[in-house]
């Protein structure tokens, strides 16, 4: 018990220095690339590195979900923020997960009008409570699995690496990988015990898990 109460501190206590300590190396990151001029994403208007307000309230919802904003390399496919959700539990057993929503490869499949995707975070939430996430229903197996949840908002399988201009006014940041694996770096971090890891996905997620895999 005493060794609980030690990890239920220590967990929220590493989500913030992952948050501080990937926004202090990013924005170095960002100087580099600004005096190499190789950067090729502009970030958006009022975006900030690690925003927590931009991407709503920290701290762990009823089912003890907490959003964590990622540093500014990480990037939805219309150059607004991103994060990902912990949910600390068996230090021993990890889930990672992709979420899905979708693709998009030409001007008419990732244009705004005609959206074939997850554009970006705005609606996003905690998961809830169904399949593997159903932390009440005894038959699951992964029910007692701490969990990292990397949502989808690039339209590339979580596989993109770059921005790509489809013309007729669409600019698309494919940042997916990016993102994925700086979520997926963080549950490394946060649970450097685990002896089993389970690495899935819905949809488009479940075509770029293996490679997380």
């Amino acid at each position: 018990m005493h060794h609980r109460s030690h990890r239920a501190l220590f967990i929220p206590l590493l989500i913030a220095a992952l948050i501080l300590g990937s926004c202090s190396s990013d924005s170095d990151t960002a100087k580099a690339d600004t005096k190499s001029e190789q950067s090729t994403a502009t970030v958006a208007d009022g975006a900030t590195d690690g925003d927590a307000t931009a991407v709503g309230q920290m701290g762990p919802t009823a089912a003890g979900w907490t959003k964590v904003p990622a540093p500014v390399s990480c990037r939805c496919s219309d150059n607004t923020n991103y994060h990902y959700w912990v949910r600390p539990a068996n230090p021993k057993k990890v889930l990672f997960f992709l979420a899905g929503g979708g693709a998009c490869f030409s001007a008419d499949t990732c244009s705004a009008e005609g959206a074939t995707y997850t554009r970006n975070l705005s609606d996003d939430a905690a998961p809830e409570g169904e399949g593997i996430f159903d932390l009440d229903n005894k038959a699951n197996p992964l029910a007692d699995y701490s969990m990292v949840y990397a949502p989808y908002c690039t339209g590339d399988l979580h596989l993109g690496t770059k921005v790509n201009d489809y013309g007729e006014g669409v600019v698309i940041h494919h940042n997916g990988f990016v993102n994925g694996t700086t979520a997926m770096a963080a549950a490394a971090a946060l649970f450097p015990e685990a002896t089993e890891v389970v690495v899935a996905g819905s949809s488009a997620g479940s075509a770029g898990a293996p490679a997380y895999g």
